[in-house]
């Protein structure tokens, strides 16, 4: 007989999320829009069959998909992300018991992985790579001049205020709805939802 499956979401500021989406598209060349502008393209996107990653306001709203699993499923744990952060070793050991095992976990510090930046200039974070890579440029000098122009290659990721007030109107009932289905106050997203 199969075990009732567990499921495990792990949510994080939904406007943070979105906007880290955006960014991640920008730095792999997959975006060439602004922000506004693939906002208002997602619609069209999604019609014309991009990749739903693309669908930035879709991806921020996290009632649906976890109601549905919670209908569905009988053990849907939800973590959330900024629980982790500022504890990780409760959220972690909550977890174990929720998969049932042994609570060992402890906090080994932490590590920012993935932390965007965007160059202003492709080629030339391309051509400080390739020198970084370099066999024949390794020294001191050297690497300070690169870490001087990586400094300033990188885009400005300043959001528009009246962009960061449309996202909060269109995303706070969502915010709302999942509050009242996981009974938890979510002001840990305060910064950037403003509830």
């Amino acid at each position: 007989e199969l075990v009732a499956p567990k499921i495990v979401f792990i949510l994080r500021d939904p406007i943070e999320r979105l906007i880290s989406s955006y960014w991640h598209h920008v730095k792999h060349r997959q975006e060439k829009l602004s922000l506004e502008a693939a906002l208002r393209a997602e619609r069209v996107r999604r019609d014309e069959g991009w990749w739903f990653g693309f669908q930035l306001r879709g991806l921020s709203a996290y009632y649906a998909g976890v109601s549905h699993f919670m209908k569905e499923f009988d053990s849907v744990h939800v973590i959330i992300a900024e629980d982790f952060f500022n504890d990780p070793t409760l959220v972690m050991n909550r977890l174990h018991d929720f998969l049932d095992l042994p609570e060992v976990f402890e906090d080994q510090g932490r590590v920012r992985f993935n932390a965007s930046r965007v160059p202003k200039s492709f080629m030339l974070a391309s051509v400080s790579k390739r020198l970084r890579e370099s066999k024949y440029l390794k020294n001191g000098i050297t690497e300070s001049i690169l870490k001087k122009i990586d400094s300033v290659n990188v885009l400005d990721r300043e959001i528009k205020p009246e962009t960061l007030m449309m996202l909060r109107e269109q995303l706070i009932p969502d915010v709302k709805s999942l509050e009242s289905l996981l009974g938890k106050n979510l002001g840990c997203w305060e910064t950037t939802m403003g509830n």
